[in-house]
């Protein structure tokens, strides 16, 4: 099992412009399909149109690390010394969604626009699991939490969302948004 043929959308800071072990699948398929800055979309009005004309191929570089960090840990074909795979599913695709910016920080907003730049992409791109490995302190119970709306939303169109839990618990309230959703798999990288 190598992931052939299911593609990840990661939400978070980007992947490295020089992809690296993250180039090609062991198949010599690309393992990033597209890209999008959420960021950049909300920042200049002409993005979107741009980039969907693009076929969102434009590269997105990572100027924090986190994001090529997990993309990697998701599908690296990297051969370790050992002759074994670095990544998970080194024959997987991936789908990059820029949501944070340089410093590793982002907004509800942009969070959750990727979130529905996903979904609507979901079928072209045959994305099957959503990353977010990033987190926020919750604010109000999972059914009130906007981000936690958007990650049911993904949930419910079929998609599974993977999400950090963050590393406060176990008391009530210490579990990270949206790891607080009942639709998530929550898991602590």
């Amino acid at each position: 099992m190598t992931g052939r043929g299911v593609t990840v959308a990661v939400l978070d800071s980007g992947v490295w412009s020089s992809l690296g072990p993250l180039q090609t699948t062991p198949y010599q398929t690309p393992h990033v399909l597209a890209q999008y800055d959420v960021i950049q979309a909300r920042t200049q009005s002409t993005y979107s149109l741009t980039a969907a004309l693009q076929n969102y191929s434009q590269s997105i570089n990572d100027l924090f690390g986190h994001g090529t960090h997990i993309s990697s840990i998701i599908a690296s074909s990297g051969v370790a010394t050992t002759g074994k795979f670095q990544g998970v599913a080194p024959g997987g695709n991936l789908v990059s969604v820029r949501v944070l910016d340089n410093t590793g920080a982002g907004r509800y907003f942009d969070v959750i626009s990727g979130i529905q730049w996903v979904v609507k992409q979901r079928l072209r791109y045959n994305i099957r699991v959503i990353n977010l490995s990033l987190g926020a302190p919750p604010q109000s119970p999972y059914w009130d939490d906007p981000l936690d709306q958007a990650v049911m939303a993904a949930w419910a169109s079929g998609i599974v969302v993977v999400a950090a839990a963050g590393n406060r618990g176990p008391q009530p309230m210490t579990i990270n948004a949206p790891g607080t959703s009942p639709t998530s798999s929550p898991w602590v990288p």
